[in-house]
């Protein structure tokens, strides 16, 4: 047996009318402490797991595509510092159980905001944090955030760990990146709907194979029934565990809940007959098509383009 590890993530419940950021708060660490007793050794919370549909943050959604739509200091209200009062109650949950935690919230750094994932360690001390580097505009254009700068990963004591946060799942560099640096699990908070779903669901399935990694999502779930088109129902849960192999191993369907699964680390992807370069033709896939990449061909995919309206939050056309 191998590097075992148990993996825990949540689809937090949206409720249909507003209600205070601190009850949603206290609904995720409700359900931390459910993974915590389940011998989860990391449990992964979705995108502003605090905040999104919260009271302090009614009427924010209304206007994103006009010009001038300014939330920031809506935004700012709600924004806390890494270590703050978020990470102290995390981090005791995480400390009780002897657990990760992973949370992403809006970070407040001085006169700055990021949207920022933050590792808490088993002892209940922030570990590290990952600051969204891939911004949909109107989180720059109409709420103030700044993107990050840096794709670090989390040599964390059963392995290594990348995080991506929303839209960076349709960057593959990213991806790639966080694996050629040696994360073996990358961990993705998302804040999605019904119409992108089955979409979004191939893309993260196909990065698991594509990059020989496990992928963990984590997400939100409309309440009562799945109806995704249906206004007010639009969340569609599925926190996700998904193997090297691309398979979906644990998940909590269309409803919030907790999926988790054990999984062991050190078994190999297998392939046959893919890179023939082991007698037998038994491929190691992870180590071995890395042997195969000619970075000398690739300059078009790092070559600068004019994405200054880009980093300005500001359209295109």
């Amino acid at each position: 047996m191998g590097r075992m590890v148990k993996i825990g993530t949540i689809s937090r419940i949206l409720h249909l009318q507003p209600i205070p950021r601190r009850e949603y708060v206290e609904l995720c660490e409700n359900m931390l402490e459910q993974a915590g007793k389940a011998g989860c050794d990391l449990v992964l919370l979705p995108e502003h797991f605090d905040s999104f549909g919260a009271a302090e943050l009614e009427g924010t959604q209304q206007n994103l595509y006009l010009e001038g739509t300014d939330y920031s200091q809506v935004r700012h209200r709600i924004a806390e510092p890494i270590p703050g009062p978020l990470t102290k109650s995390l981090g005791a949950l995480a400390a009780r159980y002897r657990m990760y935690v992973v949370a992403n919230y809006t970070e407040l750094d001085g006169s700055k905001m990021y949207n920022t994932a933050v590792v808490i360690d088993r002892q209940g001390q922030v570990a590290g944090k990952y600051r969204k580097t891939h911004l949909c505009a109107n989180e720059k254009r109409c709420f103030g955030i700044s993107a990050g700068d840096e794709l670090p990963v989390f040599h964390l004591d059963f392995g290594v760990v990348g995080i991506a946060i929303c839209m960076d799942i349709y960057f593959p560099e990213v991806f790639r990146v966080l694996t050629l640096k040696g994360a073996e699990m990358i961990l993705w908070p998302h804040q999605t709907y019904g119409p992108s779903e089955e979409t979004l669901q191939i893309m993260a399935r196909s990065k698991a194979i594509d990059y020989h990694c496990v992928l963990v999502t984590s997400n939100f779930a409309s309440p009562d029934y799945y109806a995704p088109y249906s206004p007010g129902h639009a969340m569609t849960g599925r926190a996700m565990i998904i193997n090297h192999e691309g398979l979906i191993i644990a998940e909590t369907g269309h409803y919030p809940g907790i999926a988790m699964a054990e999984i062991d680390l050190d078994i190999p992807k297998i392939g046959k007959d893919v890179a023939m370069a082991r007698r037998g033709g038994i491929d190691y896939l992870r180590e071995d098509m890395l042997c195969f990449r000619r970075p000398e061909l690739y300059g078009e995919i790092v070559a600068p383009v004019d994405n200054r309206a880009v980093m300005e939050g500001r359209f295109l056309d």
